[in-house]
């Protein structure tokens, strides 16, 4: 079945695809039972709606413009044929974690819970990994059928996979290493400024390793200018999209494990244990904490 790293790939393809529309109709139709149909084939110049589902009154509007205005237009436009019917927005192109947390004027006969009614490429994931196996092999098979160009045939080369396999042949041991005193206190101090209480043991423990990274960055661009910070980019870029996390340390283990699904979708050698991989991802994540790429500074604050 697909892994989450090429749902997300396909998802994303869809910034390209008119038919947006009709692909999650079919895909929300597998997800979640619906029997959505595109409203726009029976009712020409729709306002506000582009698939419903009569029987369970469901409406969904599937839009690449995702902002409060245009989800408040939709619903103050919503015909009031539709009463008591639920109404939910995809967001095809854009992260709309935060709209989730934005106030609407909601119209008294529409329900609309914006946290769970707001759909973006990371919340579809979510509810497919939450699916039952019989649920995902038929979205499986759909996403086959969309794309059939399988895009984990090719992988293009990533930094990130590169420092991982550098940093894999060291030899990693925290008692061998010991950070100074004064960045102690300042990672310490960035733990409790993030409030990041169940990871903080880990994070002390390998953020012994800086200097190991440091060296291992600067081996790495002699290379390719700017492989490290690409490498940091990606990181951060991962941070920036796990949002809808709940707390901080789930943000922390969000990152960390999506970077490694990633790592290892991506991994041509077979002579390294995944947990070994799982180490190297934890670590380099760590130094991005360190070096201030992830999570707030407060000294900054």
């Amino acid at each position: 079945m697909c892994t989450r790293v090429e749902m997300r790939s396909k998802l994303n393809l869809l910034e390209m695809n008119i038919h947006a529309e009709t692909f999650y109709k079919d895909l929300f139709n597998i997800i979640f039972g619906y029997n959505l149909l595109n409203l726009n084939e029976i009712k020409q110049n729709a306002r506000a709606i582009d698939l419903i589902d009569r029987n369970k009154k469901v409406i969904i509007q599937v839009s690449s413009t995702a902002n409060k205005n245009k989800i408040s237009k939709s619903l103050s436009g919503i015909d009031p044929e539709y009463k008591n019917y639920n109404y939910k927005f995809i967001a095809i192109k854009v992260d709309a974690s935060k709209l989730k947390g934005s106030s609407y004027n909601i119209p008294i006969s529409i329900h609309f819970d914006p946290k769970n009614d707001i759909y973006d490429i990371t919340t579809i994931l979510r509810s497919i990994q939450s699916s039952d196996i019989e649920t995902l092999k038929k979205i499986d098979t759909y996403l086959d059928a969309q794309f059939p160009n399988n895009i984990a045939q090719e992988r293009i080369p990533s930094n990130i996979v590169s420092i991982i396999e550098v940093l894999s042949e060291a030899y990693l041991n925290p008692d061998n290493y010991q950070i100074s005193e004064i960045a102690s206190f300042e990672v310490q101090a960035k733990i409790d400024f993030n409030k990041l209480d169940e990871v903080s043991d880990l994070i002390k423990e390998f953020s012994v390793f800086s200097t190991v990274i440091d060296q291992k960055y600067s081996e790495f661009d002699k290379s390719g200018i700017n492989r490290s910070n690409s490498v940091l980019s990606r990181i951060r870029s991962e941070y920036l999209n796990c949002t809808n996390t709940t707390t901080a340390d789930e943000r922390f283990m969000s990152v960390t494990n999506n970077i490694s699904e990633f790592v290892s979708q991506n991994w041509k050698k077979t002579d390294i244990p995944r947990e070994e991989l799982d180490l190297c991802v934890q670590i380099i994540v760590v130094d991005a904490f360190i070096r201030c790429k992830i999570f707030r500074n407060p000294n900054l604050a």
